[in-house]
Parts: structure tokens; sequence; C-alpha cells
């Protein structure tokens, strides 16, 4: 029975009714969780749950550190938890810890920029119900969900300058991550190579010239994040 849960299967395919599923049944769980606390829950509340929330995401990628380790497969070119969205819930706890504006704008563009691909081309093998296939949506679909729920539940908007915030500290942690993966022979956030599979990547032209691609591709993103920020602050300066 577990062996379904522990045991690689290599399964996992992108658009399929399987992947659809997936985005699609975490997208209503995470509009039921946003809903039920901003109808439900004074702000203190709020804010005590989505630290809970973001603890539950953090639990749940070092679970899978131990799980690899228990299992006697832990690879440390691969396993470590320093891709940007494994530590993004370590992130938004101490955000919503500190309940702090600026953290979370750039941890917002950060996570939408980052999830559009993994979302839309997952670089997942594994699929349901292997622990890689939880942890894989549970956390990209997580991050999405506890971004939102400060813009909805808190008020909390994107403004241009933070694009230009999140931009700078995301070189710092590429290029930081540039040299650990050089130290150590792996290959975190991409910085070294295209991930293996068909995703957004693949358009792009090879190792090391993509580096400079994906630094304009990064605007796009977050110019396309910041949209409804921007369209919304129009309509409200129109009706004042």
């Amino acid at each position: 029975m577990w062996d379904h849960f522990f045991v690689d299967n290599n399964l996992w395919e992108n658009y399929t009714a399987q992947h659809y599923i997936s985005f699609i049944v975490y997208s209503v769980l995470g509009f039921l969780f946003i809903r039920h606390a901003h109808n439900q829950w004074s702000e203190d509340k709020q804010w005590k749950y989505l630290q809970y929330f973001c603890i539950g995401l953090w639990a749940v990628q070092y679970a899978k550190v131990f799980i690899r380790w228990k299992l006697g497969i832990f690879n440390p070119h691969i396993d470590y938890p320093l891709e940007l969205c494994n530590m993004l819930p370590v992130f938004m706890t101490v955000m919503a810890y500190l309940r702090n504006r600026n953290m979370w704008a750039v941890f917002f563009i950060w996570i939408f920029v980052g999830t559009f691909q993994a979302n839309l081309t997952p670089t997942l093998r594994d699929a349901f119900p292997h622990y890689e296939y939880w942890r894989y949506w549970i956390i990209h679909m997580g991050l999405p969900i506890a971004a939102l729920y400060c813009a909805i539940n808190f008020g909390f908007r994107l403004v241009f300058k933070d694009l230009l915030r999140a931009w700078i500290w995301l070189n710092v942690v590429g290029w930081t991550m540039f040299g650990i993966n050089y130290l150590i022979g792996s290959n975190y956030m991409y910085m070294q190579g295209k991930p293996v599979g068909k995703t957004l990547y693949s358009a792009m032209m090879d190792y090391p010239y993509y580096l400079i691609q994906i630094q304009v591709l990064v605007w796009v993103l977050m110019l396309i994040v910041y949209l409804p920020f921007w369209v919304l602050e129009r309509r409200k300066s129109r009706t004042q």
C-alpha cells in the first residue's frame, strides 16, 4: 500500500486530466480558505492562521528531505530545499509573524513569477499518490494562496517600486545560489542549466545565455503581476 506513496513512479505528464484537476482543486480550496478568513475571523486571528498555514507549507517542504533521507535516496544535488519556492514558505512565515507589507510585496512578486512557470509547465516527475506529487502541489498552490490572502484580507497592494526591490533581491538570492551550485555541483534555481523536460526554459537559448533572457522574462512577468494593482489604483483615483 505504502509503495504507491514512497516509490518513484515517473508517471506525471503535463496537460493531462491530473494536471488540470490538481490546479482546479487547490484553487477552490484556496478560495474557500481566504473567503472563510475574510468573513469569519478578526484581523489578529487572520494573521495567526496565516502563520499556521505558512508553517504547514514549511513542514510539507522539509518532510521531503526527511523522507528521502529515511529511504536512503537523499541526493544533496537536488534534494536540499534551495529552490526559491522551497525557501518561500520560511520567508512567508517570517513575513506573517512581522506583519510586514514590504516583505509581502517582494515575496508576492517572487511567488507569482515563480509559480506561473511551475504550475503552467510543472517539473514534476511522480504522479498521484506519490509524496512528491503532494509536496509539489501543496507548495506551488499554497504559496499563491498565502500571498493573495494578504492582498484580500489585509488590503495590501503593490506599487511600482516594489518591482525594482523584488528584482534586486531576486538577483541577490539567484547569484548566491549560483555560487552554492558551483561549490557543491548542483543546479538549484536552474542557475547552471535548464530543467529537464518541456518547460518555458525550453524556448530559451542554451546556457549561459538564457540567464540573460531570464532577466527580461522576469521583468515581463513582474509587470503582468503588477498590472491588476495598477488597474485598481487607476480606477480608485478616477472615482475620487
